[in-house]
């Protein structure tokens, strides 16, 4: 998983055909543009706004939310290194929604009784689990939802007791 992760380039994604809370991801590339110029704290802020609405609803978590966490954890380690008022902002910002995202993580996990998570990362992008065929052919080995769950809580940390972030990605 971890090979897959650092290999993965953001226009691998199948944004357009990930559910969201209020459609799909086809803005992301969008927002996550105007997050990795770091020129704007307002415009990162609407960003992340915009971003966060559609990955996590009233304790919903959203299917493109494992990869938004990968090209967040990558922001951090840029908006690190640069040392701008603006990539301060962004990391202290993207911290705070890892702590966030862990807590509804933890939140959800207690209600998986069924299904066991994807065993390969990767096949959360197989077709099967995409739109248009998302809500109408359910794979009844895997539960998709605690994927979700699992591998967002995998990527921000591994070790799944803390939200402290690891450095690997």
């Amino acid at each position: 998983m971890k090979e897959y992760i650092k290999n993965l380039k953001f226009e691998d994604i199948p944004w357009e055909k990930m559910v969201t809370a209020y459609g799909t991801a086809e803005k992301f590339p969008e927002f996550f543009g105007v997050l990795e110029k770091m020129q704007s704290i307002d415009g990162m802020n609407d960003a992340l706004d915009n971003i966060l609405s559609e990955v996590e609803h009233q304790d919903s978590l959203y299917q493109p939310l494992p990869f938004v966490m990968i090209f967040f954890k990558r922001l951090l380690k840029k908006a690190k290194n640069i040392h701008t008022p603006e990539s301060e902002w962004l990391a202290k910002e993207i911290q705070h929604i890892f702590k966030w995202i862990l807590d509804a993580c933890d939140y959800r996990v207690y209600e998986f009784t069924h299904g066991d998570p994807i065993l390969d990362f990767s096949e959360m992008l197989d077709d099967k689990y995409l739109l248009p065929n998302y809500y109408y052919e359910l794979c009844f080995e895997t539960d998709y939802e605690h994927s979700i769950v699992y591998y967002t809580k995998r990527i921000i940390d591994g070790r799944f007791n803390s939200w402290a972030v690891k450095e690997d990605i």
